[in-house]
């Protein structure tokens, strides 16, 4: 119960750290931010479809994850924009 409680609460902090990056639009935010929840919440629930449901919410929450990190980016400092900090 304390790992599955621990795996839980580092899905959300990892979730509140995607929605505070800006990295994505705000849809896709949305989305990996349910997702990221919903993979700590499958720990907590009882064995049977939490096996499922973590499956598909680690792919919905990862691959825009993974297509940002391999996404070319420009070499030129003036040509990439950046958000504020807020």
């Amino acid at each position: 119960a304390a790992s599955a409680l621990t795996f839980a609460l580092g899905s959300i902090g990892f979730a509140v750290a995607v929605a505070r990056s800006g990295s994505f639009g705000r849809s896709v935010t949305r989305v990996v931010v349910i997702a990221l929840v919903a993979l700590g919440a499958s720990r907590l629930v009882p064995l049977g479809l939490s096996f499922y449901v973590a499956a598909a919410a680690a792919v919905v929450a990862l691959w825009p994850l993974a297509y940002a990190l391999w996404e070319p980016r420009s070499t030129d400092r003036r040509a990439r924009q950046t958000s504020p900090v807020t």
